[in-house]
């Protein structure tokens, strides 16, 4: 217990999935954007889908893989 696990799975094109269901899909990949694909979204008056791309290495707003990898490695 108290273990952070994860995988690597790639690119996923989940907002190009979506569109292939019917449903609009935006993504996010800067912060700037988020705002403006949100509105879209919402006044869109269907279901629509928000991929917002994050860094993998940030796994919380106070964790990073990175260092827990690394403090792991330490006696």
């Amino acid at each position: 217990m108290g273990r952070t696990t994860g995988i690597e799975i790639g690119e996923v094109d989940l907002a190009g999935y979506a569109r292939s269901l019917g449903v609009t899909g935006y993504v996010v990949r800067d912060p700037e954007d988020l705002e403006p694909a949100l509105i879209e979204a919402i006044v869109f008056d269907s279901a629509a889908l928000v991929n917002v791309v994050t860094d993998t290495d940030v796994i919380s707003p106070s964790a990073l893989l990175s260092v827990l990898a690394s403090d792991k490695d330490r006696p």
